[in-house]
């Protein structure tokens, strides 16, 4: 007893190991479940895995300190499959119904200030909803497209996206330095299981795709993964895959770039090899876009740091660039599928990917111009049964018109000025660096691909967005304090 006591005490001052030790348990305890339903038909073993896994969801929500939580929520979001309690219901996440416990407790305990924090974002979220419903209605009256229920759970994903900045943005308000630094090793630790899952899927080490992998995914990505080895990692798809890891390599590159002399070699090292393994690990999704986005990237940042990196950092450079290339010629040599992918994407005429594309886009410009104002809303039951999209930006013209676009531009335009606030401070330059790579990686990829309907990624993204913005203030607030 007087363990389990030491142990919440723990949980309560944020230990990154207890936080770490409580993800890995529940991510267990949620393959198990998964494994069990779909290989058992005992419904009550797999009913009552996912009942002692929503139990600890809520012990851990509103039992252990905040940012230990935040630290599983993140991990969560970032591992754990979607779970079907029951087949004829919509699939659910443990992170989201860790988000909502969190937004619950943080109302519980202090309306006042979660709502005084968040005024402004609040009031954003109000006019993107209402302008939502706006548009369904539109669509309703003017285009007869009947609205269906997952039109409005498309509004929902919205209202959970803005849940995520307001939580972040309320527990970081009250942060430390040893809270930051342990939900950056947290993230650290996250990253390279995440990593571990991409080889793991890559090699099919112990028959893992066939044991692991189809729980985070369907028959397509599956079939992939066995005939040409696209990875998918944890987030469902391998373009999704190829963005978080550009997340996990810039991380680590900002990091090196302005890591400080009092830093262990030792972790420099690992930072190092962490950012080596995540770039393989990207040639091993097949996502040219993403490829190229790291490409280009890469060249932009050492452009721009150039000048003001030390003699230790050029040597890390050279070593990472030297790596890349190396891993590069590996693939063109020996595995035939990336050489297949990679040659063709150069044959803009013939490449059958991308001329499908094309011709998507055509038909989706088409559908613009019939509403280009207010767009047709969601209207899933019209355009579900289409082929997808492929390009966020055309994907949110055709669904919310000009004015909705304005809004997705306007979140453009709040990720730069945060990036660009957060570079401006001594302290936190390299993670405004980080944010501006993040972007750049962002802007490209949503031009074949998207991530503002990805339950994982865009939570993600906000959350790492959002959890910054408070470093920064909480570095402006100290720097204030010690010039007054």
């Amino acid at each position: 007893m007087k363990q389990v006591l030491m142990y919440c005490t723990a949980l309560e001052e944020n230990d990154t190991r207890y936080s770490l030790f409580m993800t890995v348990v529940l991510l267990d305890l949620i393959l198990t479940g998964k494994f069990l339903q779909r290989n058992n038909p005992n419904v009550m073993l797999h009913m009552a895995v996912f009942a002692v896994t929503a139990f600890l969801v809520v012990f851990v929500a509103w039992r252990v300190g905040k940012f230990a939580a935040l630290s599983v929520f993140t991990g969560l979001l970032i591992l754990s499959p979607p779970v079907f309690v029951v087949t004829t219901l919509p699939s659910i996440r443990f992170d989201e119904i860790m988000l909502a416990l969190l937004l619950i407790r943080l109302l519980y305990e202090d309306p006042r200030t979660f709502l005084k924090q968040n005024a402004t974002g609040i009031k954003l979220l109000f006019f993107i909803v209402v302008y939502g419903l706006i548009s369904i209605l539109f669509s309703f009256l003017f285009l007869n497209c009947i609205p269906s229920v997952r039109d409005f759970f498309e509004i929902a994903r919205f209202i959970e996206y803005g849940i995520v900045v307001a939580v972040v943005n309320t527990i970081t308000f009250s942060a430390s330095k040893k809270d930051i630094q342990n939900f950056f090793n947290s993230f650290i630790f996250f990253s390279f299981v995440f990593i571990l899952f991409c080889f793991y899927q890559f090699f099919n080490l112990f028959h893992f795709n066939g044991n692991i992998s189809f729980l985070y995914t369907h028959e397509l990505h599956i079939d992939a993964l066995y005939k040409y080895r696209r990875i998918i990692g944890t987030v469902a798809d391998p373009n999704s895959a190829g963005f978080f890891l550009n997340i996990i390599f810039f991380y680590m590159v900002c990091r090196l770039f302005f890591f400080q002399r009092k830093e262990k070699k030792g972790i420099i090292w690992a930072e190092v090899l962490l950012a080596i393994t995540s770039f393989a690990a990207l040639l091993c999704t097949l996502s040219r876009t993403n490829i190229l986005a790291n490409f280009i990237c890469v060249a932009w940042l050492i452009f721009k740091s150039q000048k003001r990196a030390s003699p230790r950092m050029k040597k890390v450079t050279l070593l990472l660039l030297f790596a890349a290339v190396a891993f590069v010629a590996i693939f063109f040599a020996f595995d035939e599928s990336f050489r297949i992918r990679m040659i063709s994407g150069l044959h803009f005429t013939h490449d059958r990917s991308l001329l499908a594309r094309l011709q998507r886009w055509a038909d989706v410009l088409q559908e613009i111009a019939e509403s280009p104002v207010f767009g047709w809303g969601p209207a899933k039951n019209v355009f579900d049964i289409a082929p997808p999209v492929d390009n966020e930006y055309l994907l949110v013209l055709r669904k919310y018109g000009i004015i909705g676009f304005g809004f997705y531009v306007f979140g453009y335009y709040l990720i730069y000025r945060e990036a660009s606030a957060t570079e401006k401070s001594r302290e936190t330059k390299w993670l405004g660096l980080f944010e501006k790579c993040i972007f750049l990686c962002l802007a490209i990829n949503n031009i074949t691909g998207g991530v503002l309907y990805h339950v994982q990624i865009m939570p993600f993204l906000l959350l790492i967005i959002a959890f910054i913005s408070g470093i920064r203030k909480l570095s402006n607030y100290e720097s204030s304090i010690k010039t007054a």
